[in-house]
């Protein structure tokens, strides 16, 4: 794929590069051609006793299916009197059923969590991003109410070689409200020897409090953007992350449990056999965001770490253990 076809990035903070926007993102999409446009809203409400979906526009090939309610409630003395542990908390499960994006693609998401609500989402696959000759747009953003705490856990993300992915994530959470998302990235399909070789994909992610940053990140991975992209990974073709913005009251909580999460060990290297050498991972907790990182080759050991590390996290916060969403064990 020539240069030209990038994006701008002669700056690496230029407008153009790192404030991407409904409008720019629509734009990108109608220049391409074909285009399969989908938008969802979703607003979940504590109704008598239980997390509920209250509000539900749909547009295009994005579709939820009925919520499910794994635990039981089961209030907590070790949660804070911000009553965060009052209702039942929801599953619910994103549908794409065309299974993947091709070029002029473009999804938006919008989720509210009302003032205590509980709910995780993630989706019953992985997202694929096709090779392609136009751009490919996802954009997901939350609002995260007083008392509530919002999941967001989907699959990993497959990126083709030659895609054209240009991703997006605006969160803003209360000062009394939980945020929880997680996003693996596979480039290229290492299995079938396909690498990353051609294609380029621009992730950005930000967090925000009553409008402060808190944390502001972009990932920029192809040969139009890095010739040594692959150095910028170590090489390798997988990155996972994990981030928690806990509430303020909580922030002091987490602080202490971060060593606990500095010393989770990857799962292949219990015992000393099949570890892969070039794994990394790592957790850190700076301005109220806890991220936890892997990068290596390895997508199942990228959700392994990553639920481990919710393990540790869950009870803290929310006063319950952690439990995965069944269609993961589909």
């Amino acid at each position: 794929m020539s240069v030209a076809a990038m994006p701008d990035i002669s700056s690496p903070l230029a407008p153009a590069a790192t404030d991407i926007t409904y409008a720019a993102n629509a734009a990108a999409a109608t220049a391409a051609t074909p285009q399969w446009r989908a938008q969802l809203k979703l607003e979940f409400t504590p109704v008598a006793g239980r997390t509920a979906l209250t509000s539900y526009e749909q547009e295009g090939p994005l579709r939820v299916q009925q919520l499910f309610y794994p635990t039981a409630l089961q209030p907590s003395a070790a949660v804070s009197a911000t009553a965060l542990n009052t209702v039942a908390e929801a599953h619910c499960y994103v549908l794409h059923p065309p299974g993947g994006m091709v070029g002029g693609d473009a999804l938006y998401q919008h989720m509210r969590a009302a003032k205590g609500a509980q709910v995780v989402v993630t989706t019953p696959a992985a997202g694929k991003f096709y090779r392609s000759n136009s751009t490919q747009i996802q954009q997901v953003t939350f609002s995260v109410a007083e008392n509530s705490a919002l999941m967001y856990l989907p699959q990993e993300t497959i990126f083709f070689a030659s895609c054209q992915a240009r991703l997006h994530q605006e969160v803003e959470v209360a000062p009394t409200a939980i945020f929880m998302g997680a996003d693996i990235c596979c480039f290229g399909r290492v299995g079938r020897g396909e690498d990353f070789s051609t294609g380029w994909v621009q992730s950005t992610l930000r967090l925000s409090r009553q409008g402060q940053p808190l944390l502001s990140e972009i990932l920029r991975v192809g040969k139009g953007f890095n010739p040594q992209a692959w150095t910028t990974l170590h090489g390798a073709s997988c990155h996972g992350m994990l981030y928690v913005v806990p509430t303020v009251e909580q922030e002091s909580l987490m602080a202490e449990l971060t060593p606990k999460l500095q010393e989770l060990r990857l799962p292949e290297s219990r015992g000393g056999a099949g570890a892969d050498r070039s794994c990394l991972y790592g957790c850190t907790y700076r301005r109220g965001v806890l991220t936890v990182r892997y990068l290596g080759d390895r997508v199942e050991q990228a959700r392994a770490l990553l639920q481990e590390a919710l393990t540790l996290i869950y009870p803290a916060l929310l006063g319950r253990p952690w439990q995965a969403p069944r269609i993961w064990q589909t």
